[in-house]
């Protein structure tokens, strides 16, 4: 079975951004396409940074995997 996008909700992850960045954090939330603006699925992940921030990105399957040290 494939994973979907909400089946990261409550995990650490590691994402991959396009120009190569490398963000590590905790998926708090998901947002369904069908319930965001833009019709996209969307993750919110807690990273930390340079301090703790909330980001929310919207990310494809393939810039996404787990991680045991996010």
């Amino acid at each position: 079975m494939s994973k979907q996008l909400w089946d990261y909700l409550r995990s650490k992850v590691q994402v991959v951004t396009s120009d190569g960045k490398v963000i590590k954090g905790f998926v708090t939330d998901f947002i369904d396409e069908m319930d965001n603006d833009e019709q996209l699925s969307s993750l919110t992940i807690l990273a930390l940074m340079n301090q703790l921030r909330f980001l929310s990105l919207r990310v494809k399957l393939s810039q996404l995997k787990q991680s045991s040290s996010a």
